[in-house]
């Protein structure tokens, strides 16, 4: 993006060298530079969604993207902001997200260590809430997705000659969920259970680059552990935390691990390329293995660069299959839609046109597509509502369609 530079000189300490006869003009100086720049972005554009979050209209789209970065020497200190707001028209679904910090790094040679901070912000007033039907087929509205946090965290990247870079971080995560009024931890605590949480990741990552190609691989590990939501047994889902009775189960924690590929290239000369990438996603649920599940994630893209059109699309599917312990028919567990073991099929697409208009201006034309299928059952239970009462839609269709303005300065 095209940016505002300043850049300031400092004049670091000397006196050693003025005592030796060495004229203060002919002092060597260091030169710290400020680079600070932001990027405005505004659009209208239409959201469907029929899923767990239920809501189709209008939207418009407000982004801002702002980033202050001092250079001096080895050390580099950036302080990076980002605003954005949506707003709806006839349904419930506006969301506002802050996050922001301060980021710390020094360079060793062809190595650079860093360190973050980061707090961050969503708020998500009056979202409809599935599991909170009403006897008019309403669903009230709830605050509950809305959460505040911080992230703190450290990365190492290096490079080894000129086409091998390696990448190491680690981030630490506490999450802060808005309590639901009806949300009652002693009477009824597994409803609309506030999701606390506090999380552990780390990654690795190896790049080479080639002429016309890059490959890209590395692992990703996850570690959660929630305040409030609790393990489930084996099966049932039983958590055994109402009053009386048995012992409740311990909190629930989960632990992710998925390495992953991706090759970019391009098809001689021209303005294309290519990606092809590849995920294996495991998720361990650490008491019985309810929520266990492994994936496959493949997924293609391209890129065509026609001077000042650019042309983006993305795509990928994940097959997700659930383990041995997870959701079994009986007592009140509907049978599954189909098959013995629960399955999850996702598919995501997205493209992008970006349309130069100047240095500092660009349009934009987004589309998002989502389909989520599964054979978890939906409603298929007394008088038209799973025995729990709820009516869950977790086979759904989402969709997004944007069109704006970005101004960068």
């Amino acid at each position: 993006m095209p940016r505002t530079l300043f850049v300031l000189s400092l004049c670091l300490p000397t006196t050693a060298l003025a005592q030796d006869g060495v004229a203060e003009e002919e002092l060597p100086q260091e030169r710290a530079e400020l680079d600070a720049g932001a990027d405005l972005y505004q659009g209208v554009g239409f959201l469907y969604g029929d899923g767990l979050t239920p809501g189709s209209g209008v939207i418009s789209l407000t982004e801002i993207e702002a980033r202050g970065e001092l250079d001096a020497g080895e050390w580099r200190l950036s302080v990076p902001v980002d605003l954005s707001h949506r707003q709806t028209w006839g349904f419930a679904l506006a969301e506002l997200r802050a996050r922001g910090g301060v980021e710390l790094s020094r360079g060793f040679g062809e190595t650079r260590v860093g360190v973050e901070a980061m707090p961050y912000l969503t708020w998500r007033p009056g979202w409809p809430d599935v599991y909170q039907p009403q006897a008019d087929g309403t669903l009230l509205p709830t605050n509950r997705r809305s959460n505040y946090g911080l992230d703190l965290g450290g990365s190492i990247d290096s490079r080894i000659g000129d086409r091998i870079r390696t990448s190491f971080g680690y981030t630490f995560t506490t999450a802060n969920y808005v309590d639901d009024p009806n949300y009652d931890p002693t009477q009824f605590p597994t409803h609309v259970v506030p999701g606390d949480h506090v999380q552990h990741e780390a990654h690795a990552q190896l790049r080479h680059d080639g002429e016309r190609t890059r490959v890209d691989a590395g692992v990703k590990f996850n570690h959660r552990s929630y305040a409030n939501m609790y393990a489930r047994d084996a099966g049932t889902g039983l958590t055994h935390a109402t009053p009386g009775g048995t012992a409740a189960n311990p909190l629930f924690v989960r632990w992710q691990l998925d390495p992953w590929v991706q090759t970019r290239f391009s098809p001689g000369d021209g303005p294309v390329e290519l990606r092809i990438g590849y995920e294996l996603e495991t998720q361990t649920d650490v008491y019985q293995g309810y929520y266990s599940y492994i994936g496959q994630r493949p997924s293609l893209g391209a890129d065509v660069d026609l001077d000042r059109v650019r042309l983006r699309w993305r795509g990928d599917m994940a097959v997700r299959r659930y383990g041995p312990n997870s959701y079994a028919e009986g007592g009140n567990h509907l049978p599954l839609n189909y098959g013995k073991r629960r399955i999850d099929l996702r598919y995501h697409t997205s493209i992008g046109v970006d349309w130069v208009l100047s240095d500092a201006l660009t349009a934009e034309l987004d589309g998002d597509v989502l389909i989520r299928r599964t054979n978890f059952p939906n409603s298929d239970g007394i008088n038209g509502l799973a025995p729990d009462g709820y009516d869950l839609p977790f086979s759904y269709d989402n969709a997004l369609a944007t069109v704006g303005l970005r101004y960068a300065f």
